[in-house]
Formats: structure tokens, C-alpha cells, sequence
């Protein structure tokens, strides 16, 4: 699109726990464009998250931009077209109706009659559509690609599903898009050309930029990735922007004056990359470090903590008034108006002031993180057997010492709750920094309230028992502490089989929080447990868990009520790796638990069996009583984790 559609500017818009990639594009015409690539929940059953899902993206992206593309696989079926058209109300223009006059020959993207890609009964279903939303934006086209054998002679597709071409006309009558510059000489030439015509110094300076950012990016290897110079001590890193922002202020300033923002933007990397000391986010290093292995979203939020501990003026006055300062939730996304918090790269961010001139104050290294990635890279592809005692010992190893304790705030309760922890990090009686996702997911807004050193165990906890006894949140729940290290190598619970928490600490045996519980670490139940600090629970991990969960189906066998089954993950399934099946004291399988609930449950047991693992005890035995039955298809029962 940026060497095509010649936009001046791009921002990556994070969409937190949302299936879908999306970006804002300033177009040269100054139209400013948000789309985004989506992957909604599979399956017939969730129908209902789909839409969930749908909304939250399409918000989201309405709060960016008024000419917006929606495009993807919906996962959608015929019988939530209605659903759907409520949903996009007038707005929004279904591409395949719009362009095609909803021509029949157009509209499957998942046609088994046709495509064999597997074997599956005949059936034709538009799974993958477009919406666009826009006053001044035409519909010009839509068609199907990839709906034709590969080798031409009814042989395999490149997918189970065709693709979708559309094409939609933003441009304005005096700045007329140009399609076909390939290259930076193409633009620079297709640009002047573009702005001549009307004089504009702006398009031509523009123009220029831009080539020039292009060629930088082509030689970098791909557009829009951080990928620095190799540099020796006394020579300065050359300055990409990074996309993983959403600086609103900076998106701004580029639809009014291109050259300025990027000029405004560059001096203000340039000037983190000066900072000198501990606190420098950029830091000179005699030996060369690879930083193509470092994610450009851990880069955004390193930047994030460095500027933390940046002296400020406004700490008296914020210091003072807290309460003055208020929250707002505009088109579903959270922004805060205290002069120690900022948004970025989808969070809202918070700082004490103060914080600096403490003794544990302390930021990870840039260079550090990258040596960690890059020996984890290294881990991953050798044949040792990988477990969460690696990651700590390499985060200890290399330095990366920064973690966090994880909430969750309900969105209903977010304008009361999270100003509690605003508060709480300015009156510096938490950590250096905090940040919580500025639009919701199911369970609400993440926050991660940020600890400096997690070998300082006595600080772990003080920060645990400040947001159960000064913040007042979570004061009878097990609140779980997670390494940025492991957020560092993309470890979270729905990609990898490790554990990916190091602490917990609260909850029924310790609702004090007096006890701080590191996994990695094997109980003694005595004296000077390394486990369990500052002393010994004399506990092995309890698993009380009770759940009342339904949708249980027949299969081979059947139960009655009052009967005992026992559950077992199937990670093997090829259709669901969260699948679980249910069987029953024969061994015979009754059935699955339906996919959303399979979903929360068989995470659950994994980490549960790791915990049972470390403390060498035998196995975990997942028993179900059944307490109803209802028309021969459902029944209701609860399960209990036992420990043998």
C-alpha cells in the first residue's frame, strides 16, 4: 500500500486479545484509511463470539478513521446474516453485494463440490468477506482468487478457502492516486508528477521523503520492521520509526504536515537514543548485538518504561490532585487525562515521578534483551528438553530482571477501578510504572502492574500486598506474576505448553498475601522452603477448583445421573488441540465438552499437571459427577481435580 497507494504515513494499531491485524494509512490525497486483516472464532458453536469479536474490531478501527476496510476470514455463516446486517447497520457496504450486485458466481470462498483441499461433505459457505465504511470511498470491484487449481487440471488449491480481490477508489478529485509506482525512483517520480499540477511544496517534499524512507526500508528487507545498523561504541543507530505505536498525536500531525511529523518524530527518537546511563533506552555497546531477534512490540514497551524514569515537572502538581484528573472511554477505547500517564501502542500507561531516585529503581537493557533473544532462539532449536527454569535462568543470566503482577478490570468498573492504581503508582505505593490495555476483552482490561527486579523477592511481595491492602483490588483472588522475559520470547498460554507464570501469590490459603509461591521451585513443606517465602505454607498446590459446565454429547457410551466420569485432554485432536474428552469409569468414550468450554478447562489441566510435575508427584485424575441430564444430548456436571 505505501508504495502503491503512496501513503505518507502508517501506524500499526494494536488490538489487544483481538484476532486481527490493523493499520492506519494517510493516504498522499491526505485520505486516511484504517483496515485491518481479521480471523474471527471458529466453528458453528461461536456464533456469539464472532460477533463479539466483529464489534470490538470494527469500534476500534471507527476510532482511527471514517473510511475504514474490514477484511478477512469471518468465519461467518448464512444463518448470522441477519446477525451481521444489524450489526454493520447502514454504515458499513458488504463488497461481494456492493460491486457484484450479489452475483451468485462470487460469492463462496469454502466450496468442497470444487475444492478437495479436504474431505468434506459438498458444501458452499462464504466464509471470507469485506465491509467498508466510508462516505467519500467507491466500490470499484470484487472478485475471487486462487478458486482455480494450481496446476490447472483439478489438482490442489493453495487453500481450503478462495481469496477475495477488492478494490475501492478514496481518491479526491484534486490529488489523484497513482497505481503503479513499484519502486522509490517510480514514486518520487509518480509523486511530483501527482502534485505538480497544483504546486504543492508539502506533496513534493513529501514525495522526497518518502522515496528516501522507502529505499532505507528496502534495504532493511521489509517495509515497517525495526531492524537497527550493527554499530560499534561512538556510532549512533540509525533512526526507524517504530509502527507498534498509537500515538494519536503523531497520526495527527502527519495528516496536516507529512515532513514536520517525521522530522518532530525522528528528533525525538534521536533524542531517547542520547539519553546516557541506566536510563538510556539506546545503549552504546563495544560489542555488536543483534536486534532482529527483539519484537518491535517489546522495543515500543522498553521506550515506554525508559521514559518512565525521565525527570518531570508536573510531579508536585500530579502529586497533589490526583483526583482531579479523570478518565474517558470514547468509542470503546479508555484514555486517562493525569499528566503521569500516556497512551501507547493500545495501553494507557502510568509512572510514579518519584520513582527514579529509589534505590530498586531500574530499567531492563535493550542490549540485554536482544543477548537473551537471541540465546533463546538458539535454546528453541537445540534438542534439550525445554522447561520455565530455563527462562528464569536465562533472564537471570542476561539481566532481564523486569516482570509484572497480572489483573483484569471489568469494563463496566474500569473508570472507578483504574484510577485506583493510577493513584496508587503516582503516590509511589507500587512499582515504577503500570499500563492497562485501553479497550477490553472478555474477561475486561488487562493491567500489568510492573515490579523492577524479580529476584527481589521482599519487593515481589510488598507490591502484592499493596494492590490487595492500598489499592483494594483482587483482596481474595490469586493474583499470577509473569517475567517480561517469558512475554519477551512470546510465551503465552494459547501458543506453548509451558507455564507462563513464575509467582502467585493470595487467594483461600493465603488470602493475607504473606506468601509468595515460585514455581520453579520444589516444596520441602519446612524450614527455609525455597518454594514458599518468606516461610513455608506447608501446602502442596491445591487444585479445589469446582466447575459447573454443560454441553457434554453422546458418543459410543452413555451416563447416568450420579455417575463418575473422568476427563482427559486431547491435545493430539486435529480439529480443536484443546479438545476434552470425556470417558467413562470403563474407558469408553461418552463424548467432548463443547469447544468454548474445552477451551477454559484444558489450559487449566496442562498447568496443573506441570505444577504436579515439579513436586514429582504421579499424575492428575480430572473427575466429573453428573447431577442432570436433559433431552438424551446435554448434561450439566462438575469436575474435581484430585492428586494422586
Amino acid at each position: 500500500l505505501v508504495k502503491r497507494e503512496l501513503a505518507i504515513d502508517a501506524k500499526q494499531i494494536s488490538l489487544q486479545h483481538i484476532p486481527a491485524v490493523a493499520a492506519t494509512f494517510t493516504l498522499q490525497n491526505r485520505t486516511r484509511i484504517a483496515i485491518a486483516s481479521l480471523h474471527l472464532a471458529p466453528s458453528k458453536e461461536l456464533a456469539a463470539e464472532r460477533i463479539h469479536e466483529c464489534e470490538s474490531i470494527m469500534k476500534k478501527l471507527t476510532s482511527r478513521a471514517q473510511d475504514v476496510i474490514l477484511a478477512g476470514d469471518f468465519n461467518m455463516r448464512q444463518s448470522e446474516d441477519k446477525t451481521t446486517e444489524k450489526l454493520c447497520g447502514g454504515s458499513w457496504k458488504d463488497a461481494w453485494k456492493e460491486a457484484t450486485s450479489s452475483n451468485p458466481n462470487k460469492k463462496f470462498t469454502w466450496n468442497t463440490a470444487e475444492n478437495k483441499y479436504f474431505d468434506n461433505p459438498p458444501r458452499n459457505i462464504r466464509f471470507d468477506r469485506c465491509y467498508v465504511k466510508s462516505e467519500k470511498g467507491t466500490l470499484k470491484h470484487f472478485d475471487l482468487i486462487g478458486n482455480q487449481p494450481v496446476d490447472g487440471n483439478g489438482g490442489d488449491y493453495l487453500s481450503d478457502h478462495y481469496g477475495i480481490v477488492v478494490k475501492c477508489d478514496f481518491a479526491s478529485s484534486d490529488s489523484p492516486l497513482v497505481n503503479d509506482a513499484t519502486s522509490s525512483d517510480d514514486v518520487t517520480s509518480a509523486l511530483y508528477n501527482t502534485t505538480s499540477a497544483s504546486g504543492s511544496k508539502d506533496g513534493s517534499d513529501a514525495a522526497a521523503l518518502r522515496a528516501a524512507r522507502l529505499h532505507k526500508y528496502e534495504n532493511a528487507g521489509s517495509f515497517g520492521a525495526t531492524v537497527p545498523k550493527k554499530r560499534h561504541t561512538k556510532q549512533k543507530e540509525e533512526v526507524i520509526e517504530l509502527l507498534d505505536s498509537d500515538d494519536e498525536d503523531v497520526n495527527n500531525c502527519a495528516t496536516s504536515n507529512s515532513l514536520e511529523s517525521d522530522r518532530a518524530l525522528a528528533e525525538r527518537l534521536q533524542r531517547e537514543e542520547e539519553m546516557n546511563g541506566h536510563h538510556s533506552f539506546a545503549e552504546s555497546s563495544a560489542s555488536q548485538v543483534d536486534y532482529s531477534s527483539v519484537r518491535p512490540g517489546v522495543l515500543g514497551s522498553l521506550r515506554d518504561k525508559h521514559a518512565a524514569l525521565q525527570p518531570d515537572v508536573t510531579a508536585q502538581l500530579s502529586a497533589s490532585r490526583n483526583g482531579v484528573f479523570a478518565t474517558h472511554i470514547r468509542a470503546g477505547v479508555l484514555s486517562d487525562t493525569h499528566p503521569q500517564a500516556w497512551s501507547s501502542g493500545g495501553w494507557v500507561w502510568v509512572k510514579n515521578p518519584q520513582y527514579a531516585n529509589d534505590s530498586k529503581s531500574r530499567v531492563d537493557s535493550k542490549d540485554d534483551v536482544a543477548r537473551m533473544s537471541t540465546e533463546w532462539n538458539s535454546l528453541k532449536k537445540s534438542n534439550v528438553k525445554i522447561t520455565h527454569r530455563h527462562l528464569i535462568d536465562l533472564a537471570t543470566k542476561h539481566n532481564v530482571l523486569h516482570g509484572k503482577w497480572l489483573l483484569n478490570i471489568k469494563a463496566d468498573c474500569v473508570q472507578t477501578d483504574w484510577p485506583k492504581v493510577r493513584n496508587a503508582i503516582v503516590g509511589g505505593k507500587l512499582g515504577l510504572v503500570a499500563k492497562i490495555s485501553d479497550a477490553p476483552d472478555k474477561r475486561g482490561h488487562v493491567v500489568c502492574i510492573y515490579c523492577p527486579n524479580f529476584l527481589d523477592k521482599d519487593e515481589v511481595l510488598r507490591i502484592r500486598k499493596a494492590i490487595r491492602n492500598d489499592v483494594g483490588l483482587e483482596r481474595h483472588s490469586i493474583l499470577r506474576f509473569k517475567l517480561d522475559a517469558v512475554t519477551n520470547a512470546n510465551i503465552y498460554a494459547y501458543n506453548s505448553a509451558l507455564r507462563t507464570t513464575s509467582y502467585d501469590c493470595g487467594g483461600k490459603d493465603d488470602e493475607e498475601c504473606s506468601t509468595l509461591i515460585s514455581h520453579w521451585e520444589q516444596c520441602t513443606m519446612s524450614e527455609g522452603c525455597k518454594r514458599c517465602y518468606p516461610c513455608c505454607l506447608g501446602r502442596k498446590p491445591k487444585n479445589e477448583d469446582m466447575f459447573s459446565i454443560t454441553g457434554l454429547k453422546y458418543a459410543k457410551a452413555t451416563a447416568a445421573q450420579g455417575e463418575k466420569v473422568t476427563l482427559l485432554r486431547e491435545p493430539e485432536n486435529k480439529h480443536d488441540p484443546n479438545a476434552v474428552k470425556v470417558v467413562n469409569s470403563s474407558g469408553q468414550l461418552i463424548g467432548h465438552i463443547a469447544k468454548d468450554k474445552a477451551a477454559i478447562l484444558s489450559p487449566k489441566i496442562k498447568e496443573m499437571q506441570e505444577d504436579l510435575q515439579s513436586q514429582n508427584l504421579k499424575k492428575l485424575v480430572v473427575e466429573g459427577t453428573i447431577i442432570s441430564v436433559s433431552d438424551g444430548y446435554q448434561q450439566s456436571f462438575k469436575v474435581e481435580f484430585k492428586e494422586i
